[in-house]
């Protein structure tokens, strides 16, 4: 999908934002521009406007920015009811689902937030740290459908494991030399997971 340029406030939208949620204009740019957003509709009347589901930590609740997606330029904000009222049926559990969870990753949302019944399919980034001094080496991005917001949850699927000996052989790297990878969720922080031996 087209991103669109950095995400800029309007005028109008900075006051749309102060009147209907707490969550700072910074704040709001960052969620834009980091991609925790889920497009959920296009303007029919000029396409170029996308509307972009997104969740305000400070509000606890979610929103809707309209942005021209070819200058950047949010022109307002909705709350979620809001935007339900004027254009229904556009918003269903799938969308506010994959909303929250990517919060969920962020560290936006509480982990709690999770929605387990919603397909999250994401790359999971791979580190490899070595037994022989500190030496790291990127492994590459693995494909799956997360499970939970947890890194060790991946640590512990088998598949995984055959992925990264698959690229260790790959790389010719002599079996058993890797001390611990290093898992980065969509969104988070790196987790180190100890290998299997």
């Amino acid at each position: 999908m087209i991103r669109p340029p950095r995400a800029t406030l309007t005028w109008h939208a900075t006051v749309r934002l102060a009147e209907r949620s707490r969550l700072e204009p910074a704040r709001l740019l960052d969620i834009l521009d980091r991609d925790l957003t889920r497009r959920v509709s296009v303007s029919r009347a000029r396409s170029h406007l996308w509307h972009w589901l997104y969740w305000s930590p400070a509000d606890q609740d979610f929103f809707v920015a309209v942005q021209d997606v070819v200058t950047g330029h949010v022109v307002t904000i909705l709350t979620a009811a809001m935007f339900e009222a004027r254009y229904p049926g556009l918003l269903d559990a799938k969308q506010y689902g994959k909303v929250i969870n990517k919060a969920v990753l962020a560290g936006l949302a509480q982990p709690s937030s999770w929605r387990s019944n919603v397909r999250m399919t994401s790359y999971v980034s791979a580190r490899l740290v070595f037994d022989e001094g500190p030496i790291e080496l990127t492994l590459g991005r693995w494909k799956t459908t997360l499970p939970a917001p947890d890194a060790t949850v991946v640590g512990a699927m088998e598949k995984f494991w055959r992925w990264v000996g698959g690229r260790i052989r790959a790389l010719g790297l002599p079996p058993g030399s890797v001390a611990t990878v290093h898992l980065r969720l969509p969104f988070g922080d790196g987790v180190p997971v100890p290998c299997p031996r």
